[in-house]
C-alpha cells in the first residue's frame, strides 16, 4: 500500500511546466512524503512569507491574491481539517502546482496581476473614407447605389432635397459573363448619370468571409465585381471630365446597416422591410417621426409605383442609404 501511495505521488509531481519538483523521499517520521527540490523558484524568505500569509489569511483576505474560488475552497478546507501548514513543502503536496504558483507570485507582489485592457480608440466613422468639414460643405448632390443580385438601383438627391433620379436596372448575372461585358453594361447604365459631388453605397454586413457558405460567398464575390466595375467606370469618367484629378476621391461607403439603424429597421441581425418608412417619406405629413421631406417628380413616383414589390424594396433601400449619408454630412 505504501508503494502505491509513493507511485501516485510520483505521477502527480513528475516534472512538467511550472513544476520544480523532481523526486520524492520518505520522511523519517514515516508520516509524510516530502519533495526533494533540486531548485526552487523562491528563496527561503519568500517561501516563509508565502507560508505565513496562507496560514493567517481569511477567505476575504485571499480576494486580493491570484486564486480561483474552487482552489481557494480546497485550500481552506484542507487547512480547516488539518490545521496550519507546517512547511512550504506541505503546500506543494496539497495544491495543484500551476494555480499555486500564481498564488505565490501574487502574495509576493502584494496584489493580483492586472490584465492590460485595450484603450478604447475613437469611435469608428460611419463613412469611409472620412470626410472633413470643408468637403462636407462642398457636397451639394449625392447619388446612392444599391446592388442586389443582378439588379442595380440608384437615387439622386440635390441640395434642395429634390429626388431627381430614382430607378433600377437589371444586368447579366456576373457568374454567367466575363468582366468585359459587365463593364460595358455598367458604362451603359451610368452614361445617363449626371456628375455628382458624392457617390455612396452601404458596406456588406459580413464580419468574417471565412464563415460564409459557398453560395453566400459566391454571391458576395459577384457583388464585389459589380461594385468594382461601377467604381472604376465612375472614376474613369471623373478623370476624363476633370483631368487634374488622378484618384477616385468622391466614392464613399457607409457602415453596414447604417440606414437600417437610422430608420429603426434593424431587428437583431435582420433588417425588416422599409416599405412603410419610405411610404411616410413619399407622402409627407405632420408626423414628427417623418425625418425627411423630399420633392419628388410625379413621373418618378408613378414609375416607382408601377414596379413589382421586389424592385420597390431595392429602390427603398437605396433611397434610405442616400438619405442617411446626407443626414450624416449635414448634421455631424
Amino acid at each position: 500500500m505504501l508503494s502505491a501511495f509513493y507511485k501516485s505521488l510520483l505521477i502527480r509531481f513528475r516534472p512538467h511546466v511550472n513544476s520544480h519538483i523532481s523526486i520524492l523521499k520518505y520522511h523519517n517520521s514515516g508520516v509524510k512524503y516530502y519533495p526533494v527540490r533540486t531548485s526552487s523558484m523562491f528563496t527561503t524568505d519568500e517561501e516563509l512569507k508565502i507560508l505565513n500569509t496562507i496560514n493567517s489569511s481569511s477567505a476575504e483576505e485571499f480576494n486580493k491574491y491570484e486564486i480561483k474560488e474552487k482552489d481557494l475552497s480546497k485550500l481552506l478546507l484542507y487547512r480547516e481539517k488539518n490545521g496550519k501548514f507546517d512547511t512550504f513543502d506541505d503546500l506543494l503536496l496539497t495544491q495543484n502546482i500551476s494555480p499555486f504558483m500564481k498564488l505565490c507570485k501574487s502574495i509576493l507582489s502584494g496584489e493580483k496581476s492586472v490584465r492590460k485592457t485595450k484603450t478604447p480608440g475613437a469611435p469608428k466613422s460611419l463613412i469611409s473614407p472620412s470626410i472633413n468639414d470643408d468637403t462636407k460643405k462642398k457636397i451639394k448632390t449625392t447619388m446612392g447605389f444599391h446592388i442586389f443580385g443582378n439588379q442595380i438601383s440608384w437615387a439622386l438627391i440635390d441640395e434642395n432635397d429634390n429626388l431627381s433620379s430614382w430607378n433600377s436596372k437589371q444586368f447579366e448575372n456576373p457568374s454567367r459573363s466575363t468582366l468585359v461585358p459587365l463593364i460595358n453594361t455598367i458604362i451603359e447604365i451610368t452614361s445617363e448619370f449626371p456628375h455628382v459631388d458624392a457617390y455612396v453605397m452601404e458596406s456588406d454586413p459580413y464580419s468574417s468571409l471565412s464563415k460564409l457558405k459557398t453560395a453566400a460567398f459566391s454571391f458576395y464575390l459577384q457583388r464585389q465585381q459589380v461594385i468594382a466595375a461601377l467604381i472604376a467606370v465612375l472614376g474613369m469618367r471623373c478623370q476624363l471630365e476633370e483631368k487634374q484629378i488622378q484618384t477616385i476621391n468622391n466614392f464613399y461607403m457607409l457602415q453596414a446597416r447604417a440606414s437600417a439603424r437610422r430608420y429603426n429597421l434593424a431587428v437583431g441581425s435582420e433588417t425588416i422591410s422599409a416599405e412603410s418608412v419610405v411610404a411616410n417619406i413619399l407622402t409627407p405629413s405632420s408626423n414628427e417621426n417623418n425625418k425627411s421631406l423630399l420633392s419628388i417628380n410625379p413621373d418618378i413616383l408613378a414609375q416607382y409605383s408601377s414596379y413589382s414589390h421586389e424592385i420597390r424594396e431595392q429602390l427603398n433601400s437605396v433611397l434610405l442609404v442616400t438619405l442617411t449619408f446626407i443626414d450624416i454630412i449635414r448634421n455631424r
